[in-house]
This record gives structure tokens, sequence and C-alpha cells, in this order.
């Protein structure tokens, strides 16, 4: 929440959306042709939730302070009907975390923290953005985090390599699609360039996603 002139405990909210095709929550369309020549006819989508948006500040390297705001904006959206709650990329960390993401310890302490918090994620899904060590490999992720426990992690296919960004000095790119149910919607992730191009996008669609 940059744009927010306020102290930054202020900037945070949670606003609650109505997911369903007439509220287009990053819907894909009934019918869209990629660019491999395939067209797609998809279903739409008869039933809706509330996800809610947890547009808060995170604090670079405070594992513990962002874990105890995601938390508090989870119980937050879960009291006002919400089945999912969405946080910023990389939120776990702050953004952009950049040379912490060279030592091996920031991975391990992330992981710890993740873990922490998904043991206290009840009543509600939440897609936390955090970085990721696995077999060798780093990468941008999104988890999400219901019943206590890790359910689904998604890893970011376009790593942005100009400008400010200087995503693949530190990151894999990931390759596959992460899928999930809530409220008898599939749901996908992308994070943020990946909706930029258009593979990321088709390969959930091709996983069955309903919803990106």
């Amino acid at each position: 929440d940059q744009s927010c002139k306020h102290a930054p405990d202020q900037c945070g909210s949670v606003p609650v959306l109505q997911a369903g095709w007439a509220h287009h929550a990053f819907l894909l369309p009934a019918t869209t042709t990629h660019r491999d020549g395939k067209m797609r006819n998809l279903k739409i989508l008869s039933t809706t939730m509330k996800l809610a948006i947890a547009q808060i500040n995170c604090v670079l390297g405070d594992l513990a302070g962002n874990a105890a705001k995601i938390s508090q904006y989870a119980e937050q959206a879960r009291l006002q009907g919400a089945q999912l709650l969405l946080t910023p990329e990389l939120g776990l960390c702050g953004y952009p975390p950049e040379d912490l993401l060279l030592r091996d310890g920031f991975y391990q302490a992330c992981a710890r923290a993740l873990h922490d918090l998904a043991a206290k994620t009840r009543g509600i899904a939440v897609v936390v953005g955090h970085p990721l060590e696995r077999d060798g490999k780093r990468y941008n992720a999104a988890t999400l985090l219901r019943d206590g426990v890790i359910a689904a992690t998604y890893l970011k296919h376009e790593l942005p390599n100009y400008s400010v960004f200087d995503e693949e000095r530190y990151f894999d790119h990931g390759i596959e699609p992460s899928v999930f149910d809530i409220a008898g919607i599939r749901f996908a992730l992308n994070i943020c360039a990946d909706i930029w191009e258009p593979g990321p996008a088709f390969l959930a669609c091709d996983a069955g996603a309903q919803v990106l």
C-alpha cells in the first residue's frame, strides 16, 4: 500500500470481495485461445464465495512481525465471513529482500516462520508470499495455508530482470501450475509478472482452474 499517507499500521485493510463470475475476481474468459492455437471453452461460474485482500505494509526482514500481521488480518477476514485471504508478494519477509536471498539461513528462517503461521491458520485459507528453497533451487513462492497445514505451493514462473527488478539473480523459474478448491471453486495462483504473459494463466486453465 505504497500510496497510503498514514502511519503504517493504518495503511493495512482487509477489503472483502464476493468472488463469482459477475464480480470478476480475475476470472478467465468463457472462450479463449492460447498462442499454441488451442481453443479453450470455460464453464461460467454459478457458485459464489467471499475472499479478502490484506493490503498491508510488510517490514523487510521482520518475519515474526509480518507473520503476526498476516495472522491478525486473517482473523479479521474470517470474522467478516471470508473464506480466502490474499497477501502481498513475498509478504512474509518483506519486498524486495534482495541480498538477504543469498543467505541460506534466511530461507531456513522463512520456512520456520511459514510453518508456525500455518499452524495458527484455522477457519480460513490464506495465501502467503515467501522465498522458498527446494531441492537446491530457490524460488519466489506463494503458499496456501489451510486447517493448520501447508496445503499447496506455487512457484513464480516469470522473473522480471530489468529496471529495479533483478529476480533472475536470486530465483529459479517455476514451471508448474498450482490449483486448489475452495467452496467448490477451482482457484489457481499467479505472482505479479506471471499475469503479464499468457503462459502461466493458460497452464492454470489447462489444470482445471476457474479463477486466477
